[in-house]
């Protein structure tokens, strides 16, 4: 019951703060989210790798006490890494989540894009006048 009134407390703290930033910080906000997400994959992927090996080295290695009593701090080591990257994944994906995830981002990035399509739409209409028209739009006499 006390960890979800924190949980409560640090998402409504953070709708606080996601209601005060605009729409270009939203969609830098989802991209750093989208970008933590996928370095923990990663450092999740090399631990898990790391780990393999460890457990091979510490069944098929012919070792002394003191060879595997390193092997088995390595492995400690390698397992806490992992549980720390596991849980900052987590806590990125429920940020992620809670700003809209992947259809908010595509949603705002389409929105930028219609934007330049739109302002690049309407200057483009110049380039197609005569000389002889431009100087009557720029001196406004007709």
């Amino acid at each position: 019951m006390l960890y979800s009134n924190k949980c409560n407390t640090k998402q409504t703290n953070y709708t606080k703060g996601v209601l005060q930033m605009g729409v270009e910080t939203v969609e830098k906000e989802l991209q750093k989210k989208k970008e933590d997400i996928l370095k923990c994959r990663a450092k999740i992927s090399e631990a898990d790798k790391t780990r393999a090996t460890l457990l091979h080295d510490l069944e098929t290695r012919n070792a002394d006490a003191v060879a595997l009593v390193k092997l088995a701090k390595e492995l400690r080591t390698n397992e806490q890494m992992r549980r720390v990257y596991k849980t900052l994944l987590h806590e990125a994906e429920s940020d992620y989540n809670f700003l809209g995830g992947d259809k908010q981002l595509q949603k705002l990035k389409s929105r930028r894009e219609a934007k330049v399509r739109k302002t690049l739409k309407r200057n483009s209409w110049f380039d197609h006048f005569t000389p002889e028209a431009m100087n009557i739009l720029k001196e406004g006499v007709v």
